[in-house]
């Protein structure tokens, strides 16, 4: 919508506007990983940034795609591809250090496919 007046061919609308939207998300990933790298903030806190903040900016780009049929699947996309780089680094099929200390609370890149969710107790109970 925001583009229509720019690009007035819906298909490269929605092209930009899935590149735009894939570049805002990972530059907000980044700067957080960024952050947590240079000590600026606790490991604790850029998980509950990266969980709050990673939305917002996705939506304010719903607006780039056109009105086509297609374009949600493409805005679709854009989760969907960071949901399979976090499986990919949980995984350990990729590595992405920053991304393990910036996720994860012990720095296990396997928690990032489980979370908090575990049967062992004390996991539920640590600080």
């Amino acid at each position: 919508m925001w583009l229509s007046n720019l690009l007035p061919n819906p298909i490269m609308q929605d092209a930009v506007a899935t590149a735009i939207t894939f570049s805002v998300s990972l530059l907000w990933l980044r700067f957080v990983d960024w952050l947590v790298a240079r000590g600026w903030l606790a490991q604790k806190l850029s998980r509950k940034i990266i969980h709050i903040g990673t939305g917002p900016p996705y939506l304010l780009c719903w607006n780039l795609f056109s009105n086509a049929p297609y374009a949600a699947w493409l805005a679709a996309l854009v989760p969907l591809a960071i949901t399979g780089q976090f499986a990919l680094v949980g995984l350990g099929w990729m590595q992405d250090d920053a991304a393990v200390r910036a996720i994860t609370r012990t720095g296990n890149h396997r928690e990032m496919l489980r979370g908090r969710c575990s049967t062992d107790l004390r996991l539920w109970f640590a600080p």
